[in-house]
């Protein structure tokens, strides 16, 4: 069995492991409720930029994963929904 030099991980290598693999990350990604930038625009009718600008600002809450710029951004609807309310007395056009 080969293992990831970084992670010191069992390393999958046959392809129906690695679509396996694949499919499991993207389910639990449903199921934790993240979304996209993208996603979190076109729920609130907005654009990305717009959604980039309310980041900096601290409008909205996000989770940032990793560092620098390719650094990726996912967003939880529930807490996006509860911090507009909280903080704006407002709630989204689409739930």
């Amino acid at each position: 069995m080969n293992r990831d030099r970084r992670t010191n991980k069992p390393s999958v290598t046959h392809p129906s492991q690695r679509a396996a693999a694949e499919t499991t990350i993207q389910i639990s990604n449903l199921a934790d409720g993240f979304i996209s930038k993208g996603e979190v625009a076109n729920r609130l009718g907005k654009t990305a930029r717009t959604v980039e600008q309310w980041m900096r600002r601290g409008v909205i809450p996000y989770i940032k994963i990793g560092k620098g710029r390719r650094a990726s951004v996912l967003f939880k609807w529930t807490d996006i929904e509860a911090h507009l309310k909280a903080n704006f007395g407002v709630g989204s056009k689409r739930s």
